[in-house]
């Protein structure tokens, strides 16, 4: 949660049960939406890390302000290079990174069970990148 200053207020995070799979610098990842929902801009977004759990991306400190915890973000579309993951966002935690940036992320609800089974590609071919 963000407080007015800017600052990113103390919260204890829940433990993690997934393992998180950062996307390389090199790497073609994003997260694209529209906001303000419905009817907004569409935004893409720097994909960080992701999980069979949820996502974790970049967003810029100002101007995208209402997206904090709790907030639910339809029309999400996960891209690493060809891959196209369509679905949901509950976002969980907003952590402020720099004065630019701010880290968000969230519980990722593919659409389908073929956005799934991509999913579970996808984290699959980031686990022995990441091995080798």
């Amino acid at each position: 949660m963000m407080t007015d200053e800017g600052q990113v207020a103390a919260k204890k995070k829940p433990a993690r049960v997934e393992p998180r799979h950062r996307i390389d610098t090199g790497e073609a990842a994003f997260v694209e939406f529209d906001y303000p929902q419905p009817l907004g801009r569409r935004r893409r977004l720097t994909l960080h890390d992701m999980s069979t759990g949820g996502i974790c991306f970049t967003l810029p400190f100002h101007g995208l302000s209402g997206i904090d915890p709790a907030t639910h973000i339809l029309d999400v579309v996960v891209r690493i290079g060809r891959c196209e993951i369509a679905g949901e966002l509950l976002v969980s935690h907003k952590t402020r990174v720099s004065n630019e940036r701010v880290r968000c992320g969230g519980r990722f609800y593919p659409s389908t069970e073929s956005d799934h089974l991509q999913l579970v590609k996808a984290i699959a071919s980031l686990e022995s990148r990441q091995e080798t």
